[in-house]
Order: C-alpha cells, then structure tokens, then sequence
C-alpha cells in the first residue's frame, strides 16, 4: 500500500487518497487535483496520459473453494464479489461475462477496493476479477488459486490536463512515477 503522502521535495508534498478511476479522472478534468493515476480507459480528448504499466487480471477464487467445487459449480454456486458500477474495472467484468455469455447468479459488491475483495475471496464469500498485483502474494503461497486468465488486461496511467503537460512540476512527477512505479515482471513471467 501506498503511503499517504509522498514528500516530493522541501516545497511540495503529494496526498495520495483513493477514489476509484472515473472519480480521478473528473478531479482531473474539474481542476481538483493536478496528476491522477487511474487503471482505466480515458479518452478524454483534453486528458494526457503516461503509461506505467499493463497487468494480467484473473477469475479467481479462494484455493479452499477450488478444492471443494469444479469451475462449474464454483460459478453457478457462489457469489461473485465485485467493484462498484463506477469502478475502473467494470469495463472488464463487463466484457468478460459477456464473451463467457454468463451472468452471476448472486453479487456482492464491496466498492472500489482490491483489498476488501481479496479478503473476502479469501474467506470464501466468493469469486472475484482481481489484477495480478493485488493477488501475487496469494497465488504464490497457494491460498488463491486462478480459475481463468481474463484477456483483457488493466493498464495503469497517470493522467493530467493536455495544456498543463509541460508544467514543471507535472513533467518531474510523470518522471518520478516512471521510474518508481513497480515492475509487475514477476509474476507476468511465472503466470505467463
């Protein structure tokens, strides 16, 4: 997790809060926040965006389930536990379930917070559509296991307005973000 604060130099200090993508996008847009990093599509036309990375989103559940339960019977069964409407993923979830032509039977939806899905995959509420990142530790101990790659992958930017690109402060924190934002490598290369 992030700190709250990243202090930037002795004059200025970046506060980090965590609204979901189309929520930063709007604070971008709106003049309420200068830089936004969102995990989404924006097309905005007056919206520049810098690439930080491209991560892998799986199908997964708890391996606890996995043990008890086909793929079958884990998605006719169980609780898909999900993102709210507005969220950066529910492009995704969207265009997974109508290319599998499935609908959940039942979902849970818990907001915009990797964290809480993960914990209630974990204790068995559900399944989920999680990024790589969030999931790597728990796939590599074994207490999550991936019922299916998503094809459609999470691209994370930070975004900012077109005609402040060439602000100094927004330049070296697009560099700073560049080149601190962490390599997903690890597990892109084990899950393939």
């Amino acid at each position: 997790m992030a700190p709250e604060a990243f202090d930037i130099s002795a004059e200025q200090t970046l506060a980090r809060t965590s609204p979901n993508s189309v929520h930063a996008i709007k604070s971008v847009r709106d003049h309420m926040a200068d830089i936004a990093i969102i995990a989404n599509e924006c097309n905005d036309i007056d919206i520049s965006k810098t690439f930080l990375e491209e991560e892998k989103a799986f199908l997964v559940a708890s391996s606890e389930i996995c043990k008890e339960r086909s793929f079958h019977e884990i998605l006719r069964e169980a609780t898909f536990i999900s993102y709210d409407y507005h969220c950066s993923f529910s492009n995704i979830i969207e265009q997974y379930f109508k290319k599998a032509d499935y609908q959940p039977q039942s979902t849970i939806m818990v907001g915009g917070s990797d964290e809480m899905i993960k914990r209630a995959v974990l204790n068995g509420t559900g399944y989920a559509i999680l990024g790589q990142n969030a999931i790597e530790n728990e796939i590599n101990d074994g207490s999550i296991t991936i019922l299916q790659h998503i094809s459609a992958s999470i691209i994370t930017s930070a975004i900012n307005l077109k005609v402040r690109s060439d602000e100094p402060n927004i330049l070296t924190f697009h560099e700073f973000l560049q080149n601190a934002w962490p390599a997903s490598n690890n597990l892109s290369e084990s899950l393939g």
